[in-house]
């Protein structure tokens, strides 16, 4: 899989999951409460990256995201694609979340 589209992958991934099924009336709308409830989240960071910004979550995801399916499929792991996966994910995420505000 090439840098664009895993970049684009995580980059919709996080749009979907923040923007769509995180919002009131979503399916998972009652996530961010639970985890509040629990007192995970004493500050709100966590809370905003995970359930509010879809750069932030975007950056975690192929941050992670990326090492990880390097283990899985016994691919070779190169720093600088990591690197560039990372940045082009949360630019992809801010690119996304711009036009759809503007529909």
């Amino acid at each position: 899989m090439t840098i664009l589209s895993l970049s684009t992958v995580f980059a919709f991934a996080a749009w979907v999951w923040i923007a769509v099924l995180c919002q009131p009336r979503g399916l998972f709308e009652r996530v961010p409460v639970d985890f509040v409830k629990m007192g995970l989240n004493p500050e709100g960071k966590v809370m905003y990256v995970l359930f509010q910004c879809e750069k932030c979550f975007a950056g975690q995801l192929s941050l992670w995201g990326y090492p990880l399916l390097c283990f899985a499929y016994d691919a070779i792991f190169w720093p600088w694609d990591w690197f560039c996966t990372v940045i082009l994910s949360i630019a992809f995420a801010a690119f996304i979340s711009k036009i759809y505000n503007r529909l």
